[in-house]
């Protein structure tokens, strides 16, 4: 009996033992299991950390260079708008600049034309009459005029003038003379008349050419 309860409780402890190294061998691999597992959530953890911050950094410097293209994008398109701008302000100035020079040239032209016009000889004749004036007047341009009283008929061209008072103008410093010495006198002009009068040639149309005492 005592060899059979020594027996028994030599195979109690033989599997109470080998169950508590088997506990500890269950814990062991659990704890190492538990351990792997932390490790690789961990290591998972830390590569998806590693994965955020480097597409943060790349969507960071994305809207960082997005940026840096649209400010040289407007910096591009304002010098080219400005360059556009000096572009037609230059065109516009050497518009102008030509309309001033070609209108000062059509001006001048139309100025030479219309003095040639206006110096062109209409007509020509002679008259006689009594030399009651002649002076020099004007305030811009200094002129002479002079008025002869024709005493009888003078003929021009077609137009016969009885009585009246003629108003002319000389352009001659000699003629002029001359007249200014046969004041009041009976004098014979020689006259051309023109297309237009001339401010600084006289205030008609009428320049006497030569003048003598009628005999």
């Amino acid at each position: 009996m005592s060899d059979i309860k020594d027996n028994t409780g030599g195979k109690a402890n033989e599997i109470t033992e080998g169950l508590s190294n088997k506990a500890s061998e269950i814990k062991g691999e659990l704890s190492e299991k538990t351990n792997e597992i932390k490790k690789g959530i961990t290591n998972k953890t830390n590569a998806i950390k590693q994965e955020l911050t480097d597409t943060t950094n790349e969507v960071r410097q994305s809207i960082t260079d997005k940026k840096n293209a649209i400010k040289e994008d407007i910096t591009e398109t304002k010098q080219s708008i400005n360059t556009s701008i000096d572009k037609g302000k230059k065109a516009v100035s050497r518009f102008v600049r030509r309309l001033i020079i070609g209108l000062l040239l059509l001006a001048i032209l139309a100025g030479i034309g219309y003095y040639v016009f206006a110096s062109m000889t209409y007509s020509d004749g002679s008259r006689t009459g009594q030399l009651i004036k002649i002076s020099e007047k004007g305030y811009v341009f200094k002129t002479y005029e002079g008025q002869l009283s024709l005493g009888g008929i003078s003929i021009e061209g077609d137009q016969n003038n009885i009585g009246s008072i003629w108003e002319f103008s000389v352009a001659n410093n000699g003629i002029y003379d001359r007249m200014q010495a046969l004041r009041g006198k009976k004098v014979l002009v020689q006259y051309e008349e023109k297309y237009r009068v001339i401010p600084w040639r006289g205030d008609t149309k009428y320049i006497i050419t030569n003048v003598e005492e009628a005999r």
